[in-house]
Formats: structure tokens, sequence, C-alpha cells
């Protein structure tokens, strides 16, 4: 009877020793499932990025001028497999240039004061000039002619100028052409006989007090015609045998065709004139224009009036002809013919 009680209890012992051997065991590997394996998945998936990251990331710095150089223009670049590159151009800051370089696989930058002036992303080696040679003075030109415009300069290469002409006393001036190359030297003029329109006042180019301006916008530099020339009426005249309307007080000068017919303008704003074409008359009862009877009031007359200042609106209906015996002179159209209107324009002279 002892003797099989204490075999029931080894036995039962063995089995609670078994069981807890497979919860222990069992749980063990379950854990390691669970637990360590995406542990280490993850692990290794970070190391790959990294690695990866590592790649893509490994980085070269080039610099375009070969190294520090401030009369080249360049640019400083991190080369990698990366989408987005980085760079650095050269870039000028006045006279101030600031250059862009390499440093140990890193992009870098540094100033230097250029002696003589900063463009384009580089030092110029000496200094800029420009210089009109003609016209220079003294010429003459006329009205429909073709002539060159000429200058030297020591611009950059790939530098583009602005031409322009200026006459004495005017606070404006007249655009001839944008954008020309500064290493041509040269620009072919044909001659208008008016410049501005737009957005300023056209004048008459007939005149003694002109000057060619050329300009280089990037560093603001220019040069001008040293003295004065000329811009004379065409040689074809199409204001041939037209009337002549003299004003010996305000000493000036105008022509209309002779179909047309000038009056002081009632508004007695001496020496303000109207000219009226054909198809109206003059009312000088109260009216500050030509009439078409009997329907009144109507459009197409050119007016001439002289102002105590220079302060009327840049329009192209306001042509603006010049400053004489403390008045400020403009004709304008009132919706009468483009074509007379600038004819008109190109016979006003000052006579003293």
């Amino acid at each position: 009877m002892f003797n099989y009680q204490n075999r029931g209890i080894s036995t039962l012992v063995t089995i609670v020793i078994i069981a807890v051997l497979v919860v222990v065991v069992g749980g063990g590997i379950l854990a390691y499932q669970r637990y360590y394996i995406p542990q280490q998945t993850l692990k290794n998936q970070q190391a790959k990025n990294q690695n990866n990251q590592n790649d893509s990331g490994t980085t070269t710095c080039v610099d375009s001028d070969g190294g520090t150089n401030y009369y080249v223009a360049g640019q400083a670049k991190i080369v990698n497999n990366s989408p987005n590159q980085q760079f650095l151009d050269d870039e000028c800051r006045g006279n101030t240039l600031i250059e862009a370089g390499c440093s140990n696989g890193r992009i870098t930058s540094t100033t230097y004061v250029c002696p003589n002036s900063c463009l384009d992303g580089a030092c110029v080696n000496s200094k800029l000039s420009i210089n009109v040679t003609s016209p220079n003075g003294g010429e003459v030109w006329k009205v429909g002619e073709t002539h060159n415009i000429t200058w030297t300069s020591s611009l950059p290469q790939n530098s583009r100028v602005l031409i322009y002409l200026s006459k004495a006393g005017s606070n404006y001036d007249y655009s001839i052409a944008t954008s020309i190359s500064a290493t041509l030297g040269t620009y072919s003029w044909t001659i208008p006989a008016t410049v501005g329109g737009g957005n300023t006042s056209s004048i008459s180019i007939i005149g003694n007090q002109w000057k060619v301006l050329i300009e280089y916008p990037t560093s603001s530099g220019f040069d001008t015609s040293d003295n004065y020339f000329s811009i004379a009426a065409s040689t074809f005249d199409q204001t041939a045998g037209w009337q002549t309307y003299t004003n010996s007080n305000y000493n000036f000068q105008i022509k209309y065709p002779n179909n047309w017919f000038a009056e002081m303008n009632s508004l007695n704003n001496t020496p303000d004139l109207v000219f009226c074409p054909p198809n109206l008359t003059y009312h000088s009862s109260g009216s500050t224009g030509c009439m078409n009877q009997p329907s009144g009031y109507q459009s197409g007359m050119i007016y001439l009036f002289a102002y105590d200042n220079n302060t009327k609106p840049n329009n192209i209906n306001y042509q603006y002809l010049g400053f004489n015996s403390g008045k400020y002179y403009y004709l304008f159209n009132d919706n009468g013919s483009k074509d007379i209107f600038t004819q008109i324009i190109s016979t006003f002279k000052f006579t003293k």
C-alpha cells in the first residue's frame, strides 16, 4: 500500500514537471516568434535603408570655374543620386562678388570686392567704357535717311546696350533701339519724322539740339555724343505749298494744309491756335473749336497749346513741340488725321 502511493506521487510529480517544461519551452518559442524575429527584421530593414541612404547621399562638390576664380563666372554643385540637386552660382552684388566654391564636399561661398566692377557673376578685368563715335556733333541728318550710329566699348561678351535720342532741355530720352549687342559697335537707324509715342508724348524730330545716348543698364554706364547734331526735314517735303502761320510775338512758325484754316482759339490763351479741316467751320462765338453747322461741335480739329509749365500727361494725342519764351508748346490731335497731324508737327519751329 505504501509502495503504490509513493509510485503514484512520483508519477504525478513527473507529469507536473513535464507540463511546466511544455509551458516554458512553448512560451519561449512564441516569444521568439512574436518579438525577436520582427525586431530583428526591422533592424535589418533599417540597416538596409541606411545603406541605401548612404549610397544616395554620397556627395561630390564640383566647381565649374575650377576653384577660386574671380574673373570667370561659375557654379558650385553637389553631385549625387538625389533628385534634389544643390548648387550655388557666382553672383554680383554691386562691385562685390559672391564666389561659390567647394570645401570638404560642401558648397561654400566667399566675398571679394572687384577692383573695377562686377558683371554677370565675375569681376571685370578693366574698367567698363562706352564711347559714342557717331553722331558726335555737327552732323546734319535728314528725316527718312538711314545712318549708322557707332560706338566703341570694353563691355564683356554678350553685353546688350540701349540707344536713345536725347534733346537739350528735355527730361526724357527717346528710345531708338533696345537690347543691341555691344560688340557690334554699330546700329543702322532710319530717321523717323517724330520720336516718342506710346506712353510718352511724341515730338517733332526736326531740330539742332540732339545727342545720341548709349547706355549699358547692367552697370548704369553710358556715353553721349560730345556735341549736338541736327536733324532736318526730308528732301521730299510733303508739306510743300502749305499755308504758314507765323507768330512774331512768341517767335514760332507752323504750317497747315491749304484747304484747312487756322484761327486763334476763342479761349484767348495766347498764342493758342485751332486748325480746322475743310469739313468743319470755325464758330468764334464762345466756341473752343470747329463746328459742323448745324450739328454743332465736332471732333477732327488740331490744336496748338502753349502752357506756362510742363505738367501735361504723356499721351500720344499730346505732342510736345519744345520750350521757348517761357512757354511749353504742344500740339493736340482731337481725332483728326494722324498723317496730317504728324506732318504739321514736322513744320513747327522757333524763329528766335
